[in-house]
Protein backbone atom coordinates (compact mmCIF):
# COMPACT_ATOMS: atom_id res chain seq x y z
CA UNK A 1 0.00 0.00 0.00
CA UNK A 2 2.84 2.37 0.85
CA UNK A 3 4.46 1.57 -2.50
CA UNK A 4 1.24 2.51 -4.27
CA UNK A 5 1.02 5.77 -2.29
CA UNK A 6 4.64 6.54 -3.16
CA UNK A 7 3.92 5.93 -6.85
CA UNK A 8 0.84 8.12 -6.61
CA UNK A 9 2.85 10.92 -4.96
CA UNK A 10 5.51 10.56 -7.64
CA UNK A 11 2.86 10.73 -10.37
CA UNK A 12 1.34 13.84 -8.80
CA UNK A 13 4.78 15.44 -8.67
CA UNK A 14 5.31 14.61 -12.33
CA UNK A 15 1.90 16.02 -13.23
CA UNK A 16 2.71 19.22 -11.33
CA UNK A 17 6.04 19.53 -13.12
CA UNK A 18 4.45 18.96 -16.52
CA UNK A 19 1.72 21.47 -15.71
CA UNK A 20 4.38 24.05 -14.87
CA UNK A 21 6.26 23.29 -18.08
CA UNK A 22 3.08 23.68 -20.11
CA UNK A 23 2.33 27.00 -18.44
CA UNK A 24 5.90 28.18 -19.09
CA UNK A 25 5.65 27.09 -22.73
CA UNK A 26 2.38 28.96 -23.11
CA UNK A 27 3.96 32.08 -21.62
CA UNK A 28 6.93 31.74 -23.98
CA UNK A 29 4.59 31.34 -26.96
CA UNK A 30 2.63 34.41 -25.93
CA UNK A 31 5.86 36.38 -25.56
CA UNK A 32 7.04 35.29 -29.01
CA UNK A 33 3.68 36.30 -30.43
CA UNK A 34 3.97 39.76 -28.86
CA UNK A 35 7.53 40.07 -30.15
CA UNK A 36 6.45 39.04 -33.64
CA UNK A 37 3.66 41.63 -33.67
CA UNK A 38 6.07 44.30 -32.43
CA UNK A 39 8.59 43.33 -35.11
CA UNK A 40 5.88 43.50 -37.78
CA UNK A 41 4.88 46.96 -36.58
CA UNK A 42 8.50 48.09 -36.59
CA UNK A 43 9.06 46.78 -40.10
CA UNK A 44 5.93 48.61 -41.21
CA UNK A 45 7.16 51.89 -39.73
CA UNK A 46 10.61 51.41 -41.25
CA UNK A 47 9.06 50.73 -44.65
CA UNK A 48 7.02 53.93 -44.36
CA UNK A 49 10.15 55.90 -43.45
CA UNK A 50 12.09 54.32 -46.31
CA UNK A 51 9.33 55.25 -48.73
CA UNK A 52 9.32 58.84 -47.46
CA UNK A 53 13.12 59.13 -47.67
CA UNK A 54 13.07 57.66 -51.18
CA UNK A 55 10.45 60.19 -52.30
CA UNK A 56 12.48 63.03 -50.79
CA UNK A 57 15.65 61.79 -52.47
CA UNK A 58 13.90 61.50 -55.85
CA UNK A 59 12.55 65.03 -55.50
CA UNK A 60 16.02 66.34 -54.59
CA UNK A 61 17.60 64.57 -57.59
CA UNK A 62 14.94 66.08 -59.83
CA UNK A 63 15.60 69.59 -58.44
CA UNK A 64 19.35 69.15 -58.93
CA UNK A 65 18.82 67.93 -62.49
CA UNK A 66 16.65 70.97 -63.25
CA UNK A 67 19.27 73.30 -61.74
CA UNK A 68 22.13 71.67 -63.67
CA UNK A 69 20.13 71.83 -66.88
CA UNK A 70 19.82 75.62 -66.50
CA UNK A 71 23.53 76.18 -65.78
CA UNK A 72 25.39 77.21 -68.93
CA UNK A 73 28.36 75.11 -70.03
CA UNK A 74 31.77 76.76 -69.64
CA UNK A 75 33.18 74.84 -72.55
Amino acid sequence: MQDLQAQLAQARGLIDELTQRIAYSQQEAALHSVNARAADALVGRLNEQLTQVTLERDAAVKRIAEFVKDVPDKA
